[in-house]
């Protein structure tokens, strides 16, 4: 060992080892570690401290990110981006500036951050204080006009105050309920005197429009997720391998990070930005990781309202008002002017009036109202932070089921001694099955298969039920939602609690809650194909470290292993002029794969997108509730006008992708590329959810696209040696500043597969190559 290493690791000794005596008048404290690919490992005294590590460190890689999400946040996009630009939603749906402002000054009003603030535990209150601190310490330090290209010299990028970190919280909080009305809210006026009393919902398989989010987009957010336990890896010992599928840019991309207070919590994982914390990661007795969940967070009400008088709803005879509230922005316009702009929402007792023009309108006879759960979910960081210190399974199990404070996804979490938790246990409206038949009205009965209930507004006995024990009114409590513990495996692709694990199905419970019996999709089947492969003594046998890796990223289609052969097979039988000779003969070709040498892959994505929107059923078999991973399969190509639909679909499909410029010869690594900086990173996976590895991807306009959402945290732990062993890869990388070395280092990785592993103790953290430390004082 050399000696300026020894020397190295005496000073860093002996600057840990003031923490214990550090005290809050000392100011703020905290000891910054730097490990390759960036990744900072913060030490200190308490939370209020931590916060400050963390806060400086995440700034140095991505202030100009932060600065404008809390922009967003604050209702002041209009302000310093114009109030003719948007921005992309977490699903890539533009949201013009003014529409979200006025939402987020609404929900993040003045009054509704303070609460939220106050009712924060005095641990989380000081891990936001501190964060803010951090933060503002690196804006100081670096100066306006030093900052990132991005923000440099922008009016926006300005000190942060903890109140942000609330208003941060509670964007996050919404994302799968209140957020999805955006421009529901906003549309929402009192109908004109005299205007018509009518009743008109969507019909059956009509969709809803105007509505942003997962729901209503095939490109949500949603992940995979296997906690093995010790009946299915070769080791004996628990292992989970995680695999969120968010967006590559803005707030919801993760942040790597490392926290530890000695003899308190010593947690590694990743955040959201914005978060002090750890949402999904891994201490020394526990890793967990989350995926979108199926649960409904909001429910409409449709308020009987007074004839002539659409500003007042009668609930069981009772007359009560629709009270205004209006909300300020400032924008600037096209010359650079200021000007106040204001909209009026109409609240409710059960929450803001909501409209869907053609469809949910609010007009002489009926007003729809949104009551949003998660808006009064406040306990977002108090759980994740007492799951950070979960020193068992069943204590992180008790943390999820006490707080009820994650707001849209399951937990899927193993421990050392190799037992597996799967909970959905969200903020969900109390709604059972006899309510549910009783309240929701014949007419808007369709409407449940897309994720939208509505309720009788008029009887006070189809409000949302209140439950013992719980944190908030109005929702289950943790004994009612779905959790199981075992010894073999839990999974998880953003289905339902049904078949988490087949040998033990999750039913009975309410529609909102989780639905069983549904079509599972593709990330479903094959995860627990795979699975059920290798533990049911296909010649594999129980799962290594490098076994779940592989199964992660094999980038196989699924659906080309359902429905390929028959196309192939209909291209072989079909006449000249048929079929697309060139296309066919790619496809004859192909691997059945999305990696970087397959040929072939967005061919067949075009093929089945147009398939799917002929409006023909193509499948041989038909889904069977009694046979879910094994239908619908097959393309019944026997029928004529499946043949004839399949033979357009190709044709159409070629047509689609050389409108725009796509090259469906060439090797899928020369199609989809990550842009970083003068360097084309080749990207493998593949968007449809038809991969395990799912990358959605927009053109670029050159024939070439550019990955935007899918697998952004891919990550394996185990504890077979007793300790957590973790690998894993930041897919879009570490920052979102260009002129940083860690803008693309860990994609570069992801493209090759070559997992990363992540120093966890302190000498594999001084043993790192590129380790570097900061002691940070104020």
């Amino acid at each position: 060992m050399s000696k300026p290493f020894i020397a190295r690791g005496a000073a860093l000794l002996a600057l840990a080892c003031q923490l214990p005596g550090a005290h809050a008048a000392a100011g703020y404290q905290a000891l910054v570690q730097r490990t390759a690919y960036g990744i900072p490992h913060i030490t200190a005294s308490n939370e209020r401290n931590l916060g400050y590590g963390v806060g400086y460190a995440y700034a140095q890689d991505n202030f100009c990110l932060l600065a404008e999400e809390i922009a967003t946040a604050r209702g002041q996009r209009s302000r310093y981006f114009g109030m003719s630009g948007s921005y992309d939603s977490p699903d890539s749906e533009p949201i013009p500036n003014t529409l979200s402002d006025f939402y987020y000054a609404f929900l993040n009003s003045d009054q509704a951050v303070g609460a939220s603030y106050n009712r924060q535990p005095g641990e989380v209150k000081n891990l936001i204080d501190g964060y803010a601190a951090g933060v503002n310490r690196y804006l100081r330090e670096t100066g306006v006009g030093s900052l990132p290209t991005a923000c440099r010299n922008q009016l926006w990028a300005r000190p942060l105050e903890g109140l942000d970190l609330i208003r941060m919280m509670r964007r996050y909080a919404v994302t799968s309920s209140g957020a999805q009305f955006i421009a529901a809210l906003q549309a929402a006026a009192p109908p004109a005197p005299g205007a018509a009393r009518q009743l008109r919902l969507p019909s059956a398989g009509e969709p809803l429009r105007g509505l942003y989010g997962r729901q209503r987009n095939s490109r949500h957010m949603g992940s995979n997720a296997i906690a093995l336990g010790r009946e299915a890896t070769q080791s004996g010992a628990g292992m989970l391998y995680a695999n969120p599928h968010f967006p590559w840019t803005g707030a919801y991309r993760f942040y790597e990070q490392h926290l530890t207070i000695p003899g308190k919590v010593d947690v590694m994982g990743v955040s959201l930005g914005g978060l002090p914390l750890v949402n999904i990661g891994f201490n020394r007795a526990v890793a967990w990781t989350h995926t979108v969940n199926t649960s409904q967070h909001f429910t409409l009400f449709a308020l009987h309202l007074v004839p002539g008088d659409p500003l007042r709803y009668v609930v069981d005879g009772e007359v009560k008002p629709l009270k205004p509230a209006t909300v300020s922005i400032v924008g600037r316009d096209a010359n650079g002017a200021y000007r106040t702009l204001k909209h009026t929402f109409y609240l409710s007792e059960l929450g803001p009036i909501v409209a869907l023009p053609g469809q949910l309108d609010w007009d002489g006879a009926t007003a729809y109202a949104l009551a949003d759960a998660n808006q009064a979910n406040d306990r977002l960081l108090d759980a994740w932070w007492r799951m950070s210190q979960a020193g068992s399974l069943p204590a992180l199990r008790a943390v999820v089921e006490s707080t009820l404070g994650l707001p849209w996804v399951h937990t899927l979490a193993v421990d050392r001694a190799g037992s597996v938790y799967f909970g959905d246990v969200t903020v969900v409206p109390n709604v059972d099955k006899a309510k549910q038949d009783a309240c929701v009205p014949a007419a808007a009965r369709p409407l449940l298969g897309q994720g939208v209930m509505v309720l009788d507004g008029g009887s006070a006995a189809c409000r949302w039920s209140n439950a013992a024990g719980t944190p908030q009114p109005g929702i289950f409590a943790a004994r009612d939602l779905p959790a199981i513990t075992r010894r073999d495996f839990v999974q998880n692709s953003n289905d339902s609690a049904w078949l988490t694990n087949p040998a033990q199905p999750l039913t009975g419970y309410p529609d909102i809650v989780s639905a069983a019996g549904k079509e599972l999709s593709a990330r479903t089947r094959y995860g627990l194909q795979e699975i059920q492969a290798r533990l049911g003594g296909r010649g594999w046998g129980r799962f290594s470290v490098a076994g779940v890796q592989a199964m992660g990223l094999a980038n196989r289609s699924y659906y080309a292993s359902l429905l390929l052969d028959d196309l192939n097979g209909l291209c072989r039988t079909s006449g000249a002029g048929q079929a697309p000779a060139d296309a066919c003969r790619v496809l004859a070709g192909w691997d059945g794969k999305a990696e970087l040498d397959s040929v072939g892959w967005p061919l067949f994505q075009a093929w089945r997108e147009q398939m799917n929107g002929s409006g023909v059923d193509y499948w041989t078999q038909a889904f069977d509730s009694a046979r879910p991973l094994d239908t619908p399969r097959g393309l019944r190509i026997g029928d004529p006008a499946v043949a004839a639909a399949a033979r357009t679909a190709l044709f159409n499909a070629v047509k689609a992708l050389k409108l725009a410029g796509i090259d469906y010869a060439k090797p899928w690594g020369d199609i989809q590329v990550a842009v970083r900086g003068a360097r084309q990173i080749p990207i493998h996976g593949g968007g449809g959810e038809d991969t395990y590895n799912v990358i959605e991807s927009s053109p670029l306009g050159n024939g070439e696209l550019n990955p935007g959402f899918g697998s952004s945290f891919v990550m394996t732990v185990s504890f077979e040696t007793g300790m957590p062993r973790a690998q894993a890869f930041l897919t879009y990388s570490q920052s979102s500043n260009p002129d940083s070395p860690h803008y693309g280092d860990q994609t570069e990785r992801f493209s090759r597969k070559q997992w990363i592993s992540l120093p966890y103790t302190q000498g594999e953290i001084r043993r790192d190559p590129a380790y570097s430390f900061r002691w940070l004082r104020e």
